[in-house]
């Protein structure tokens, strides 16, 4: 399994120089691989703290909007908690 280009660079970053590229190929820089996983940790977590920021954002509205002003809001938060769903879940699936 080849390290992503998000994996490399976050190295390169993190540590102040290119990962070598015969040690990625030899699978010696695990370390690659190890921040490609708690990247991919922190994408997941970003879209579920969006989810809940969204429902928040969503029960507030339910109990302070009259009803026939909120119906588009509340179709846009569903649409945004349904799409952080989903996104989280194909992070979590490898993208």
């Amino acid at each position: 399994m080849r390290p992503s280009e998000q994996a490399v660079a976050l190295f390169t970053n993190v540590f102040g120089y290119e990962p070598d590229p015969e040690a990625l190929h030899a699978g010696e820089c695990w370390q690659v691989e190890r921040i490609d996983a708690a990247l991919r940790r922190a994408k997941v977590e970003g879209w579920r703290e969006a989810i809940v920021g969204a429902t928040n954002l969503k029960a507030s509205v339910e109990n302070g909007i009259p009803p026939h002003e909120r119906a588009g809001f509340m179709r846009a938060c569903n649409e945004l908690i349904g799409y952080a769903k989903a996104r989280a879940a194909q992070i979590e699936e490898g993208e």
